[in-house]
């Protein structure tokens, strides 16, 4: 049985929120690159295949959080980040993203569009 243009703009959104938790965390982060992180993030995901739009928030207050002080950086991690990513294959919008839930970053579909 051949897969859906659903499941496979789903299987697709899953690829890039996976490629984007482990290619980017651990990255060296400061409060004076997160807003440079986060496009250099959205920009790197935004080239893979059926991808429209990607959005990456970094939150300041969880960086300073995990911050060195003897360093004066942290290390990303996915409870940092609030993502949002735009799939569109053949006629089928996804819209998934990562979220942190009880301390984890989850991620998930959000919403599902097809012509029809």
């Amino acid at each position: 049985m051949k897969p859906t243009e659903t499941e496979i703009a789903c299987f697709e959104s899953g690829v890039k929120l996976g490629s984007l938790y482990h290619q980017f965390s651990s990255a060296p982060i400061s409060l004076n690159n997160i807003e440079s992180l986060s496009s250099a993030i959205e920009k790197s995901i935004q080239n893979q295949p059926h991808c429209t739009n990607v959005s990456v928030e970094i939150s300041e207050e969880e960086v300073k959080k995990s911050m060195n002080d003897d360093f004066g950086y942290a290390e990303l991690k996915g409870e940092m980040m609030a993502v949002r990513i735009e799939i569109q294959y053949k006629d089928t919008k996804v819209v998934s993203k990562m979220r942190v839930e009880s301390g984890y970053p989850l991620m998930f579909v959000e919403s599902v569009e097809t012509k029809e």
